[in-house]
């Protein structure tokens, strides 16, 4: 018998008048009266009687009232307790913030979520930066974080294996520079041998994506573009820099980022169509990191998460 039949019987006897108990639990008479039907053929037996114009229990009624009330008691206590017992043994997971708003970015997000939401993990983020995501993912210091990378995606997973690293493929788009619209490099596309005479804006945090970038580029096609370093301590700050002979380089998405569009007089040029962007998110194998538990949870969440 379904539990929600017993609670919907508690409340009619409170008032013994169809109508108004079935005002109460939000339903139609005809429902209402069509439940308590089907539990007393359950029961076998009248639950309710019709006593000098009124709706009575009978004896039969007043003993089922007994003990579904505390059946329904310990259902609820049930719930609570097996709902209280998951947020404890909920862990706390502690993850990079995305240092864009392109399509990699929000593919990690939603990642997070699932994580969250699905009631696996509390998500709490870095509140410092890293300067080292592998070291800090084996120290526990870090359980997830978002790296973008230049070339084949199996030879970058086999090398993230290798490192004693979980990855995650989540996107893969165009690699775009984004510079003055009176640049000589617009509009594009770039080929890829002209990058190593493009001066590239890049930021002092030794761990930004542009500089793996621009190593994946040396590695992978043999260009290296010159550097322009930007002293900033903001995001903002480093977008907003005034260096007009420069570009910047990002996955394609990132360029129509809401940052990106209050600066004016800007423009978009793709690099040569080969050049790709693949975005992954990384943990620690459970192997090697201090927080087993935690990276083991990750990387089966990995292993069963589609990709986005």
């Amino acid at each position: 018998m379904d539990i929600q039949y017993f609670k919907e019987f508690i409340v009619f006897t409170q008032y013994l008048n169809i109508t108004k108990a079935s005002s109460e639990l939000h339903m139609t008479p005809s429902s209402l009266s069509k439940h308590m039907k089907q539990v007393e053929r359950e029961v076998g037996c009248p639950l309710v009687d019709m006593h000098r114009s009124k709706l009575e229990l009978t004896e039969v009624g007043i003993l089922f009232l007994n003990r579904i009330q505390k059946i329904v008691r310990e259902y609820d206590d049930l719930l609570e307790e097996c709902q209280t017992h998951q947020i404890e043994s909920r862990i706390d997971i502690v993850a990079q913030r995305a240092p864009y708003e392109d399509a990699g970015s929000k593919a990690y997000h939603a990642l997070l979520y699932e994580l969250g939401d699905g009631g696996i993990a509390r998500i709490k983020y870095a509140k410092a930066s890293h300067r080292d995501f592998t070291q800090s993912l084996r120290a526990g210091k870090l359980d997830l974080f978002l790296e973008y990378r230049i070339g084949d995606i199996e030879d970058i997973e086999s090398r993230y294996s290798e490192e004693g690293l979980c990855s995650k493929h989540l996107t893969t788009e165009p690699l775009a520079l984004w510079c003055s619209k009176d640049s000589e490099l617009v509009p594009g596309p770039l080929p890829i041998e002209k990058l190593s005479s493009v001066s590239i804006m890049v930021p002092t945090d030794t761990c930004s994506p542009t500089r793996i970038l621009l190593e994946d580029l040396r590695k992978t096609y043999g260009v290296k573009p010159m550097s322009k370093i930007v002293s900033t301590s903001t995001g903002i700050e480093f977008v907003f820099a005034d260096q007009m002979d420069a570009a910047y380089l990002y996955p394609l998405s990132q360029t129509q980022s809401s940052m990106l569009q209050l600066k004016r007089g800007m423009a978009t040029v793709l690099v040569a169509e080969e050049v790709e962007v693949h975005a992954f998110a990384i943990a620690a194998s459970p192997c090697r990191s201090k927080r087993k538990r935690e990276a083991e949870i990750i990387c089966d969440f990995f292993k069963n998460e589609p990709v986005c």
